[in-house]
């Protein structure tokens, strides 16, 4: 026993590229893996993180709900409820300081409550360990980021302008970085007394939002859930504070993609591990059989063989979360990048179950794959061992064709007749199985190619030729080279379709804007529309109301987005073009007249729906029906109704977003920016939200996010690919290793070295045709299904096919295999005839 792992030993430090390629292969699967599934763990608990600086300890919040027409409410409202250990009111408010010599006024969120309550809920430390007791009138506490970036201190005065009127705040402490001071992405925080605050603001002894802490045994949202119920008659809106299943399940988009291209570098790991250790087999098979010989039992030849593969499995898992970690932080990095005015900083979050998944899956990656060549080596006869003879064929060889089949027939058709509801599900799963598929029914494949060219390769390639197109018959090194390569490059050319796609969707949406500056925020009322009017460089404004994810009663489905349009206006700031070369204005008169819809052209599929036809949707006053109309091919939005329809029927109070036509775009955003910072939030502590921009800017920001992170995904195919890439290599020397005999017959009867080197060059270019054009095809199939997918859920999206692409992906495959063919060409040139067929 000891003899034989003191071999293996020796073995992994003098295969030392074979080692490090199976090492590769679990590293990098491991890593890749690691850093998808963590990237939506870092941005929920940045997220939740962000909530908490706020909440503290707090788990429910009360506030006025939109049917409200007061703003402040008093501690009273919640009763005494024996689950409520704590309540404390707060008031929150928005303010901005004009500092020379800066191009933007500084803007604070200034909050106010009762000290000694919020030093229980959410405790915070000064440098100078101010004494609370003495904080009141005009004073305030700001935070460590603050001064270390504007260089204030303590007893320095500070200007803040609130609702227009300046006052002059003397700054008492430095909070310490943490708690309540822990988030300042947008805005600062300012500690003011809560009866200063209260007094600016008006509120008469009242808050803008009460904080409630339930005790540890309650479940807030279930809690919240139910006193909702109960304040709904008061017009008080009850929340949980920070609710971390719902944040997970809205990131849910920005992991998939990743996971997905990250379960495909994980098969094509497992097939470099499989084909890595097939080699090592092959190469020990002479030495195991002396062991054998010796007295070594299968299973204990077998056990130390796996003993092997745990090694590396553990070996790579160790390597492997480390570089997860380094590429999640490059992640986060460039995501964080993609956030508007610099409003989230995602932090990196290591989980142990994560760390702990990785390294089993890391050990599981390597077990698993070794497992069958392993086996296969440790039940062959003594004899075939010690002699070197390779292992029969499989059994069960066409059964696996036969599921390939199957699967590849439903991967392509069921997306196409199942129901609508269900081709989300259908069609995700489809894209898998039938990259899955296509690795099983490459046999098949190959064959029938083989059939149609192997009449033409004698009179082009001549004896050697046909020579090469006779070896791949039932070749499987081959036939998975073929595999690897058409995965990597269907999964490369998938994701940087998709990446052009998206672009040239967003540069198509920019083409239909007649105006230079948008804007959003909480309270865009029609006062503030009145303010923005009059902001500088402002020369029209078209607010608009619109209703977002609205149920479409017994379908399952819900309409992204219903835009409530004007007859006046719209056509002032959108290119709105119909089918047919309609007149637009008509039709947006009969929007107002009753309840119609314009529906744009890629949306047809989506709601299996056609002109005249009518749409139910679920409202707060109950089902409404909307016929349609028209069909657009260039909107504003997916579908189009009249202004008062929406607003009335969706019982919105305040407009989503507004379209500003502006002279001087840059300073109309700063002057908007300045409104709303002069204006009460009273959204509590979260302050007042807001994202205005121009146009340009805001169309360049989609660019890049969509860039970036397919630029992420294209960088994990690009590894799948290099993966693939050293696996083709193992599968040539393998497949030169099975055929050393029959290559030494053929150098025994005549052939010369450029023959063996032609064959062999020219089974590496069918090879590298096959894989090339099989994976052009599948990725072809893998576009009609995300198309089909998109269809129903988001509605027809047009892809872009470029041909340079596609000619690049193919000359790609072919110089991988031929590359690949150097090693076994170089083996063959060495190869001893008499030490090869002294067997036979």
């Amino acid at each position: 026993m000891s003899i034989i792992l003191r071999y293996l030993m020796n073995n992994i430090r003098e295969k030392k590229l074979r080692s490090f390629l199976i090492l590769l292969a679990i590293v990098l699967s491991t890593a890749l893996y690691f850093a998808s599934n963590a990237v939506s763990a870092s941005f929920t608990d940045t997220i939740v993180g962000q909530l908490k600086s706020f909440y503290g300890q707090a788990t429910i919040t009360f506030s006025p709900n939109k049917d409200a027409t007061f703003q402040y409410i008093s501690e009273n409202v919640v009763r005494p409820n024996p689950d409520i250990e704590m309540v404390m009111g707060v008031n929150n408010t928005s303010g901005t300081w004009e500092k020379e010599g800066e191009k933007d006024k500084i803007r604070f969120n200034l909050f106010g409550s009762d000290m000694e309550k919020l030093i229980k809920l959410n405790p915070f430390e000064t440098q100078t360990h101010y004494d609370l007791k003495g904080f009141t009138g005009r004073k305030i506490i700001v935070s460590e980021g603050f001064q270390e970036k504007y260089g204030l201190h303590i007893g320095d005065s500070l200007p803040l302008k609130v609702n227009n009127t300046e006052y002059r705040f003397k700054i008492v402490a430095i909070g310490l970085k943490g708690n309540i001071f822990g988030n300042e992405s947008r805005n600062y925080l300012g500690l003011v007394p809560n009866d200063t605050l209260a007094e600016m603001l008006g509120g008469n002894g009242k808050y803008t939002t009460i904080y409630a802490k339930t005790k540890k045994n309650i479940v807030p949202k279930t809690f919240a859930d139910n006193l909702d119920k109960t304040y709904k008659v008061q017009k008080i809106k009850v929340s949980e504070a920070v609710n971390a299943a719902d944040i997970q399940s809205a990131l849910n988009n920005i992991t998939l993609p990743f996971m997905m291209v990250s379960i495909m570098v994980l098969i094509m790991s497992i097939f470099i591990i499989f084909t890595s250790f097939k080699v090592t087999m092959l190469e020990r098979l002479p030495v195991l059989g002396t062991f054998r010989s010796i007295g070594a039992t299968q299973k204990m030849t077998r056990n130390v063989l796996l003993g092997e593969s745990l090694i590396y499995g553990a070996l790579g898992g160790m390597i492997g979360v480390p570089v997860g970690i380094l590429i999640l932080k490059i992640m986060l990095s460039v995501i964080s990048s993609l956030a508007p005015q610099g409003s989230m900083k995602v932090a990196l979050s290591l989980q142990p179950s994560n760390i702990i998944g990785c390294m089993i899956l890391a050990v599981l990656i390597s077990f698993v794959s070794a497992y069958i060549p392993i086996r296969k080596a440790s039940r062959l006869p003594l004899k075939d061992v010690v002699l070197g003879t390779v292992a029969p064929p499989v059994k069960g060889k066409y059964v696996k064709l036969i599921l390939g089949v199957l699967l590849y027939i439903a991967s392509l058709v069921l997306p196409f007749i199942v129901p609508s509801s269900l081709v989300g599900l259908v069609g995700g799963v489809a894209i898998f199985t039938l990259v899955t598929s296509t690795l099983f029914i490459t046999p098949l494949l190959v064959r029938g190619i083989i059939f149609i060219l192997e009449p033409f390769y004698d009179k082009i390639f001549g004896n050697e030729g046909l020579l090469a197109i006779k070896n791949m018959k039932n070749n499987d090194n081959i036939n998975q080279n073929i595999g690897l390569l058409i995965l990597g490059i269907s999964t490369l050319l998938t994701v940087t379709m998709l990446s052009n796609t998206m672009q040239t969707l967003i540069t198509n949406e920019s083409s239909g804007a007649k105006y230079e500056v948008m804007t959003m925020g909480s309270g865009l009322n029609r006062d503030l529309v009145k303010k923005i009017k009059l902001a500088e460089g402002v020369e029209k404004v078209y607010p608009i109301y619109e209703a977002q994810f609205a149920k479409i009663k017994d379908t399952g489905k819900s309409a992204m987005e219903i835009f409530g349009s004007s007859a006046n206006e719209v056509m002032d700031f959108f290119e709105l073009t119909l089918t047919d070369n309609q007149d637009p204005a008509p039709l947006l008169l009969k929007l107002q007249e009753e309840r119609t819809l314009i529906l744009r052209k890629e949306m047809l599929g989506k709601y299996e729906c056609k002109v005249g036809d009518s749409l139910v949707f679920e409202t707060p006053k109950g089902p409404k029906s909307y016929r349609i109309i028209a069909i657009s091919i260039k909107s504003p939005a997916e579908m189009m109704a009249g202004e008062n329809f929406v607003k009335n029927d969706f019982d919105l109070k305040n407009y989503l977003f507004a379209a500003i036509k502006s002279k001087s775009p840059e300073q109309s955003v700063t002057a908007i920016k300045d409104i709303y910072a002069t204006i009460s939030s009273g959204g509590g502590s979260r302050g007042n939200f807001n994202y205005t921009t121009t146009w340009v800017e805001y169309i360049e920001q989609g660019k890049k996010m969509y860039g970036i992170l397919f630029g992420i995904m294209q960088g994990f195919a690009v590894v799948l690919l290099v993966i693939g890439i050293f696996g083709i290599i193992n599968n040539l020397i393998i497949n030169f290793l099975e055929r050393r005999s029959a290559i030494a017959i053929y150098k025994s009867v005549g052939m010369s070295r450029a023959q063996l080197k032609k064959t062999t060059l020219i089974e590496a270019l069918n090879a590298g045709l096959f894989g090339s054009l099989f994976g052009i095809i599948t990725t072809l199939l893998e576009i009609m299904l995300a198309k089909r997918l998109m269809f129903v859920l988001i509605g027809n999206v047009p892809i872009v096919y470029p041909v340079w692409l596609f000619v690049a992906a193919f000359v790609l495959g072919i110089a991988i295999t031929m590359l690949g063919s150097i090693a076994p060409l170089l083996k063959g040139d060495k190869l001893e005839i008499i030490a090869a067929i002294k067997y036979e």
